[in-house]
């Protein structure tokens, strides 16, 4: 489920970003025409890219957090054998319900659980 989560809060970020480059880029174009009709002191370009990079460092600062994190899930995805893998894959990456994993595995519900179970133990275990 958090794999999943995860994704969704990256596609944010990204978004995010190019939000604030559109911003720029609208402002840009204003600031051009307003400031060759005239002049001041006060640098509002600067103070404007200034606080792009800053909340763009924020923002790959969190992507590399997320990117870290989808890392970790993936490795403890990988440790599991083949069977266990694709159960995880299908439920937390993919989202599929639990009866579609069982039509897909051509398990029983009860056996899917079972095995569920089984890799929540064994990576709990790990994690210790």
């Amino acid at each position: 489920m958090q794999y999943r989560w995860i994704l969704k809060n990256i596609e944010k970020l990204e978004e995010k970003l190019l939000e604030i480059d559109a911003q720029l880029q609208r402002i840009t174009t204003r600031y051009t025409l307003v400031s060759v009709s005239r002049t001041g002191s006060r640098d509002v370009m600067g103070e404007l890219i200034i606080k792009k990079i800053r909340i763009e460092e924020e923002i790959n600062e969190k992507l590399q957090e997320s990117y870290e994190k989808l890392k970790e899930i993936e490795k403890a995805i990988e440790a599991l054998d083949e069977k266990e893998k694709l159960l995880m894959r299908l439920r937390y990456i993919h989202g599929k319900s639990w009866m579609e994993i069982c039509n897909e595995m051509h398990y029983s519900w009860a056996q899917v659980h079972r095995i569920h179970g089984e890799i929540l133990k064994k990576l709990k275990d790990e994690t210790k």
